[in-house]
């Protein structure tokens, strides 16, 4: 029988962090781009303990002197686990029990005669911290590409010197009262930000001018591909180097990524490994991110770096999964794997609902897979090439 684990973390602006308990309901809502991921949390509104010099019963979620504990802008961590077997949740910084870090907006207090109610709203971390207003022309004199861009408005607009107790300099190093709230650096700089396209060519320089909006329109522009590609010079309008729009989030250690959306990758191993070794030797890993979750059977392996066709810092029996040794030529994907009635990848099949017609002629599928690891929608389809039917 399946386990659903559930952990909600509230970090005040003290930084002091408190599991939340006794919840009437809480309703998650993801989006891909941000913009509308929230939770609502309902806490019942425990009346637990008696303060000094008072006759009424306080509430948990009261302080002595009668005000409300949580504060707009304190953070929220949502955790869930769907398992076979009770186990503690995982809150290390690499969870992947972590479904969704927020910033709380509303605090909202009901009472009645039968019970009272907090009403907790979080909006999605991403969002807060790049909805932040900027106003800049970036002309092409700067020189500046779209990721150099990107780099520079969240630079800006995240800036906190000596406010925030947990944030980078400009080399991405953790810090205390850093001068940088978020970590913004390129790929090259040994962050997240990829500068270098498709086919390893360098970004085209470009212009953006705004006048005091939201950094997310900065980066929602800028991801577009006419910021990505040189349609005016080497790039074909027809076939562009980059045919997808950029993709961006702030991860849980407020690392700040854009990348471009990648198909999954499929190569095969290089050798047998067994099921402690920490580097993998792939036939090709030219499709295969610098780091980043991968497939061999039932197991999943996360894997920290790449140098040539070897995958190293590997983290095997990730997502819950079994690691086990792989033969020379085993295949390798960097895609989400479901098997129908199989949980040993860590990903479960919950609902399938197919309808067949006598007299429908079937030539395409579309599936929708729920959400790839960044948090994507994964939507697609197949289509068979050689059927004649036109619809």
């Amino acid at each position: 029988m399946s386990v659903l684990l559930t952990r909600v973390e509230w970090t005040d602006s003290t930084g002091n962090t408190t599991p939340l308990n006794n919840f009437e309901s809480i309703i998650i809502k993801r989006d891909s781009q941000a913009t509308s991921s929230a939770a609502t949390i309902l806490l019942k509104n425990m009346f637990n303990r008696l303060v000094s010099g008072t006759t009424q019963p306080y509430s948990k979620y009261i302080s002595d002197t009668k005000e409300v504990l949580f504060k707009e802008g304190d953070t929220i961590k949502i955790y869930v686990a769907m398992t076979d077997t009770i186990r503690n949740i995982n809150t290390s910084t690499e969870s992947p029990d972590l479904l969704m870090t927020g910033e709380m907006s509303e605090v909202g207090v009901t009472t009645n005669t039968k019970k009272s109610i907090f009403k907790l709203t979080a909006v999605d971390k991403t969002w807060v911290l790049l909805n932040k207003l900027w106003a800049f022309n970036y002309k092409d004199s700067l020189n500046k590409p779209a990721p150099n861009i990107i780099q520079d408005v969240v630079r800006h607009v995240t800036a906190e010197v000596s406010q925030d107790p947990e944030s980078f300099d400009n080399d991405g190093n953790f810090v205390n009262n850093g001068i940088q709230s978020i970590d913004a650096r390129l790929v090259s700089e040994d962050g997240f930000i990829e500068d270098t396209r498709q086919d390893s060519s360098a970004f085209p320089v470009t212009s953006i001018a705004k006048t005091f909006k939201p950094a997310y329109e900065f980066i929602n522009d800028l991801s577009t591909l006419e910021y990505t590609n040189d349609f005016a010079g080497a790039d074909d309008e027809d076939n562009p180097t980059q045919d997808r729009i950029m993709i961006f989030y702030v991860d849980e250690k407020n690392r700040f990524h854009w990348f471009y959306p990648k198909d999954g990758a499929t190569t095969t191993l290089n050798g047998a490994i067994t099921a402690t070794a920490t580097t993998i030797t792939l036939t090709d890993s030219s499709s295969f991110g610098s780091s980043g979750r991968i497939s061999i059977g039932s197991e999943s392996i996360d894997y920290t770096g790449k140098s040539s066709n070897d995958l190293t810092g590997c983290t095997r029996g990730a997502n819950n999964s079994i690691a086990v040794s792989h033969l020379d030529g085993d295949i390798v994907t960097s895609a989400l794997r479901f098997i129908e009635g199989d949980s040993s990848t860590g990903n479960r099949i919950t609902n399938i609902s197919l309808r067949r017609k006598t007299f429908d002629v079937v030539n395409m599928v579309i599936y929708n897979a729920g959400k790839d690891l960044n948090g994507t929608g994964i939507l697609d389809y197949y289509y068979d090439v050689n059927t004649k039917e036109k619809q």
